[in-house]
């Protein structure tokens, strides 16, 4: 019982995403978009595009924030 305890009391650990975690985000949607970009639907490209994107924009800001 004291585990439960224990567990539900730790303060929530706040998680830092880190450079190269979204590095791999971007190469694996990049990889994807550039193997299956005939089969996929314009929306569906779009879509990717954007994520990618996305993951970029964060991936400069978490770097600003670091330095």
């Amino acid at each position: 019982m004291s585990q439960v305890r224990e567990f539900f009391s730790r303060q929530p650990r706040e998680e830092v995403v880190e450079i190269e975690e979204i590095k791999n985000l971007i190469r694996f949607h990049q990889a994807g978009l550039d193997q299956y970009r005939q089969h996929m639907s314009p929306s569906a490209q779009y879509g990717e595009e954007q994520t990618i994107k996305a993951l970029k924009e964060l991936e400069k800001r978490i770097e600003s924030d670091g330095q």
